[in-house]
């Protein structure tokens, strides 16, 4: 099996778990993960119904900014139903990469989301902070001028996987989707 960046967190978690003679296991894992995702967009249903995220690099680099795609953490938003912003078959061949790609300031009408989420290895936990909320041009983003860009922690939003996804739903129910759900 050769695993790719995009592949579904449950077949390299199943992968592991199968050489390690840990199947059952996984499979209950998988399965726990996938009833809590599925409670979670149900509570919040009216909140995300028809929103969309983009998930970015906190900062500019170069007058640059990365956008990821391809994640466990997009496969648990789109779950959700929520979409994202930036479909990654318009952007020119030479600013992506497998696992995200480049955007310069003047583009950023195409992360104009409900909802940003913005790494960053400087955190432990979710805050409602972000570098680039000082950059006038991220400041005319909607999701800027309703408060809903979050710094979120790379370690495990980044990674995610079957230790990574538990966190990543924990931080969706508790700080990012109530947040939203006071915003209607």
């Amino acid at each position: 099996m050769n695993w790719r960046f995009e592949d579904p967190w449950e077949d390299s978690f199943r992968l592991v778990a199968q050489c390690v003679d840990r199947l059952t296991e996984a499979e209950s894992i998988i399965a726990d993960i996938a009833h809590r995702t599925e409670e979670i967009a149900d509570k919040y249903q009216e909140a995300i119904a028809g929103k969309t995220f983009a998930r970015i690099l906190d900062g500019l680099d170069n007058n640059q900014i990365w956008v990821h795609h391809g994640s466990d953490a997009d496969q648990i938003l789109l779950q959700m139903h929520l979409s994202k912003t930036v479909d990654p078959a318009n952007v020119p061949d030479g600013d992506k990469f497998s696992h995200g790609f480049n955007l310069s300031r003047e583009r950023l009408d195409l992360i104009d989301a409900d909802v940003i989420l913005a790494h960053s290895y400087d955190y432990e936990s979710v805050t409602q902070s972000s570098q680039l909320l000082r950059d006038p041009l991220f400041q005319r983003l909607r999701a800027a001028q309703k408060g809903l860009v979050f710094t979120i922690p790379s370690p495990y939003w980044y990674l995610g996987g079957a230790i990574g996804i538990p966190l990543v739903l924990q931080d969706l129910d508790t700080v990012i989707l109530p947040r939203l759900a006071n915003t209607l």
